[in-house]
């Protein structure tokens, strides 16, 4: 199983660059650089986790996890039915302070923060979030990806081709660059085949109606009421 040593090694072999070249924390760092690109590329089964939030009554602003990357899912676990998502710029404009209270229907992000409406009240429960994470960084040469190992050397592709730009040399650059990409979308084909919803095709990632922040014009019949 390829870890974190060997995937510099690999591209160090490849590229012939040596510690004077450029140091083993430089080329650490371009290898969490390439997880990270892969990461925001597909919504990977190995990034998707869930928490489970209790409500507490009056509070309308719950922290959003430390580790979220894109929202997928808030789910309402006293009626298990998923809330609608709401831009933030219309909650506040047509409801500025004034949001009722009962079981929440509705959700909007604002800042680090997830914003429920109506303000749950002391019956109300929790809701559990469904997302994507993002990934852990490769901090110990022991530090394998969080992948199937067959494509662990992934990395080791991008990392070359940023290394070989470094060096000017573009051609073997792209060379492994193309291959970096090739090695995304077979990845995508083994763990997204079976998922009719989610087209494989690399460099579409994630919906940004997934992304936190994202504004999205809401629908108009809870804003207008009481």
């Amino acid at each position: 199983m390829p870890d974190r040593s060997d995937i510099r090694a690999w591209a160090r072999n490849q590229t012939l660059l040596e510690t004077d070249d450029i140091s083993n924390t430089d080329v650490d760092a371009i290898i969490n650089q390439g997880l990270r690109k892969i990461s925001t590329q597909f919504p990977w089964p190995w990034l998707a986790t869930s928490t489970t939030q209790v409500l507490s009554d009056g509070v309308q602003s719950y922290a959003l996890p430390s580790d979220l990357d894109h929202l997928e899912k808030v789910i309402y676990v006293g009626k298990s039915i998923p809330l609608e998502e709401v831009s933030s710029l219309e909650a506040w404009h047509r409801k500025g302070d004034q949001f009722a209270s009962g079981d929440p229907t509705h959700f909007f992000i604002w800042g680090e923060d997830l914003m429920l409406s109506p303000i749950p009240t002391s019956t109300s429960g929790s809701i559990k979030l469904y997302y994507y994470k993002r990934p852990t960084a490769l901090t110990d040469d022991t530090d394998e990806p969080p992948f199937a190992e067959q494509f662990h050397l992934i990395l080791a592709d991008y990392t070359i081709a940023r290394l070989w730009e470094r060096e000017e040399d573009f051609s073997k650059a792209e060379e492994a660059e193309r291959a970096f990409l090739t090695g995304v979308n077979d990845m995508a084909r083994y763990y997204l085949n079976r998922a009719t919803d989610h087209p494989t095709v690399f460099g579409g990632g994630l919906s940004q109606s997934r992304q936190k922040g994202f504004y999205r014009r809401p629908p108009f019949d809870w804003l207008d009421a009481p």
